[in-house]
C-alpha cells in the first residue's frame, strides 16, 4: 500500500494513503466520534461506540479492491481523516474534529475522485452535515433531486444525494 502522491503536501507533512487493517481502530474512533456529533446535535440519544464498529472495518480495509477504497489523511505522521468510496458511493469522509478546515478533506476528496473508475461520485448526506456539504458543494457535488429516509430512535432521517461528474 502507497501513499497517492498527488494528494501529498510536501515530505512528512499531509498526505493520502490507503487504508490498513490496522488502521480500523482509528477509523471506526473517528466515526463513532463523528457520529455521536450528529446524533447530539439532532437531539438523537443513540449511542455509537467504536468498537461495534472495529470488526467492519477491519474488513471493509481487507476487501479493498476494484471500486472499494478506504483512504487515510495524515498529518506529519499522525492519522486526522479516513474516506470510504464503494463503486463511486462516498460512504464515508470524516476529518478529526481538531484537524478540520485544514484541507485533509479536500485532499481525501481529490484522491476519491482520482481512484474511482465511474463517470459520477455520489454522496447520501443529511440538512444537517453543513459542513460537509459545504465542502463537497466546493468540489462541485450538487443536488441530485433524490433522497431517503432512513429509520432512526425518535425521528426519521431524510438525507439527500449529492452527485458530481468527473472529468475522466
Amino acid at each position: 500500500m502507497s501513499e497517492i502522491d498527488s494528494h501529498h503536501d510536501g515530505p512528512g507533512r499531509q498526505f493520502v494513503r490507503e487504508a490498513k487493517v490496522s488502521d480500523a481502530e482509528f477509523i471506526a474512533s473517528l466515526q463513532a466520534a463523528s457520529l455521536t456529533e450528529l446524533f447530539d446535535d439532532l437531539s438523537l440519544d443513540t449511542p455509537v461506540a467504536a468498537q461495534d464498529l472495529i470488526e467492519n472495518w477491519r474488513e471493509a480495509v481487507g476487501q479493498q479492491s476494484g471500486g472499494r477504497v478506504v483512504l487515510i489523511a495524515e498529518d506529519q505522521g499522525v492519522s486526522v481523516g479516513f474516506a470510504a468510496m464503494n463503486e463511486g458511493e462516498i460512504l464515508a469522509l470524516e476529518v478529526d474534529a481538531s484537524a478540520r478546515c485544514q484541507g485533509h478533506g479536500s485532499r481525501l476528496l481529490a484522491a476519491l475522485a482520482d481512484l474511482a473508475d465511474v463517470p459520477e461520485l455520489s454522496m447520501w448526506l443529511l440538512p444537517e452535515q453543513s459542513g460537509l456539504i459545504g465542502l463537497i458543494q466546493s468540489a462541485g457535488f450538487g443536488p441530485a433531486g433524490k433522497r431517503r429516509t432512513l429509520e432512526s430512535p425518535g425521528a426519521p432521517l431524510v438525507q439527500h444525494l449529492w452527485h458530481a461528474t468527473l472529468d475522466n
